[in-house]
């Protein structure tokens, strides 16, 4: 009996550790299934290797997160921003953007040709997709 408590006990706190580690990553697989609720309206604009990008909507964007050039779901160069006000523009190097293993992108061996915002807005969770044209801002 006390063998089985003990095994209970100790199955039970894995399994529980597998769902608070693994909780998050299958949340936000979840959005990208349900589809975004806002459609965001940004201005991208990429000059030598920066990146502008300006939130043209009357609200803020929190939880930002950017992909570069993504060819697939998880694939391309991140980066996150804590928040984004309306009408509020910043400038990013493309360097600043990294793969899942880190690896920075270089804007000199390979082109900037997409951009992927995701974002928390009051409305819920928002995305846009788009080109990007140097020196041609969307």
């Amino acid at each position: 009996m006390r063998e089985q408590f003990w095994g209970g006990l100790v199955l039970g706190m894995l399994l529980g550790a597998g769902l608070v580690w693994a909780a998050p990553k299958l949340v936000e697989q979840w959005r990208h299934w349900r589809g975004a609720e806002v459609e965001l309206r940004p201005t991208v604009a990429v000059q030598a290797s920066t990146l502008r990008l300006r939130n043209q909507d009357s609200f803020g964007w929190t939880n930002v997160r950017l992909v570069l050039n993504a060819h697939e779901s998880g694939a391309g160069y991140t980066f996150r921003l804590d928040h984004l006000p309306a009408e509020a523009s910043v400038d990013l190097a493309l360097a600043s953007f990294t793969t899942s293993e880190g690896r920075p992108f270089d804007p000199r061996a390979s082109k900037a040709f997409g951009l992927s915002p995701e974002a928390k807005t009051p409305q819920g969770w928002g995305a846009w997709s788009g080109r990007l044209d140097e020196d041609h801002p969307r």
